[in-house]
């Protein structure tokens, strides 16, 4: 099958392997990342600023991609260097070069991973090949807006594919958008690997082993206060516990009063992959304390690393957890269910190697691999819908 593979640069680290996925299945994969100077850097890669001009160029133009040389392939691979400005000319003639890209390459299916944008009306001339992805059914907290209203409104009138990664969320996904059943498909995410591509070497000050793990974007549906209340209770049992709070991001509370105490760390700025490599080699666990939630890249990623998870029961967050197993499931806003997770685990080194041991072999045995996820999209796009 030929499959034009849409994404932008947030969602590398789930998008590589799938494609390698793809490409070991015998698929043809062109694989297409948008990028504009307000979106350079992801977890995955770290870009100074756009090189040539706004166009659709060969994804060796930029360095930053070498490293995933088996993941991709480098002949079918493209960055399409957007003007941040809608209706300038650069980027309608930048449109025209797309559609015609489109028209040459002749899919068999377009898989975007994010909603169509305004500038990007005119690949609804293709509404039939596209698949579209929808990471997060729901607005999170905090962060919804017109704009993005708007777009998800005019694709769910027009598309005739949708894939959540979660079930959870379902019912309420297809009420609220008024969707028909047989529209709506399901997949999941498998373990974030590109992460062993880094290096752990790098150096960060003051940072302890066993410690206690919260990395990703700082936003107010991550819930990380009740993490930090939680750490309160954990510091009176185990004083030589210490909790790294690692991302960037505006605290949307006062977060002065935890920086004072020496039993918490935080690192307020974008966290690079070998950083992060680093943070989860000494981690006991990784918390994921949200108010609400889809599915969490945070969670793959901590597998690949064999780290055990505490997540909330929200959103399809429940749904990535074995619970006792590959980690615990807690109530949301529960800062003193959180601190006893956290303890039971810490107290535990018997409970920590049978964790750590089960999420290898789930690693290990493909219930996490990339192989069955690129199945089973394969069945989405073949499957023919009538309504």
């Amino acid at each position: 099958m030929k499959i034009l593979y849409y994404t932008h640069i947030c969602f590398l680290d789930c998008d590589l392997p799938l494609i390698k996925a793809f490409q070991e299945e015998g698929h043809e994969v062109y694989f297409l990342v948008e990028l504009t100077n307000n979106d350079l850097k992801s977890t995955l890669v770290e870009i100074d600023c756009l090189k040539n001009d706004v166009d659709i160029v060969a994804m060796s133009t930029y360095s930053e991609f070498d490293k995933f040389s088996d993941y991709i392939d480098k002949d079918k691979s493209y960055i399409l260097n957007k003007d941040c400005k809608t209706l300038s000319f650069a980027n309608i003639k930048l449109r025209l070069k797309f559609l015609n890209f489109i028209k040459e390459i002749n899919p068999d299916v377009i898989h975007c991973t994010c909603f169509i944008d305004t500038s990007d009306l005119f690949l609804y001339k293709f509404r039939q090949k596209i698949v579209q992805i929808v990471h997060d059914p729901f607005p999170h907290s905090g962060e919804n807006s017109f704009r993005r209203s708007l777009k998800r409104k005019v694709a769910y009138k027009l598309i005739k594919k949708f894939v959540l990664l979660n079930q959870k969320q379902s019912d309420c996904f297809l009420q609220q958008n008024k969707l028909h059943s047989c529209n709506v498909f399901f997949n999941k995410l498998g373990t974030y690997d590109c992460i062993k591509l880094f290096d752990s070497k790098t150096v960060l000050d003051d940072l302890p082993n066993n410690l206690i793990l919260f990395w990703g974007r700082i936003s107010p549906y991550k819930g990380i206060e009740y993490l930090l209340n939680a750490m309160d209770l954990v510091h009176e049992a185990y004083p030589d516990l210490k909790l790294v709070v690692a991302g960037a991001g505006e605290y949307y509370f006062d977060i002065t009063k935890y920086q004072q105490k020496d039993y918490v760390k935080i690192i307020n700025r974008h966290i690079s992959m070998d950083e992060m490599r680093l943070l989860l080699s000494k981690a006991l666990i990784t918390v994921c304390p949200y108010i609400d939630a889809t599915q969490s890249g945070v969670v793959m990623t901590s597998y690949t690393m064999n780290v055990p998870v505490i997540v909330t029961n929200v959103g399809g967050l429940p749904e990535m957890v074995d619970e006792g197993q590959s980690g615990y499931i807690v109530p949301p806003k529960d800062s003193e269910a959180i601190a006893h997770k956290i303890m039971s685990i810490a107290s535990n080194s018997d409970l920590r190697m049978q964790l750590e041991e089960y999420i290898k072999t789930k690693n290990n045995s493909g219930t996490n691999n990339w192989i069955g996820i690129a199945k089973q999209y394969i069945k989405i796009y073949k499957t023919k819908v009538t309504k």
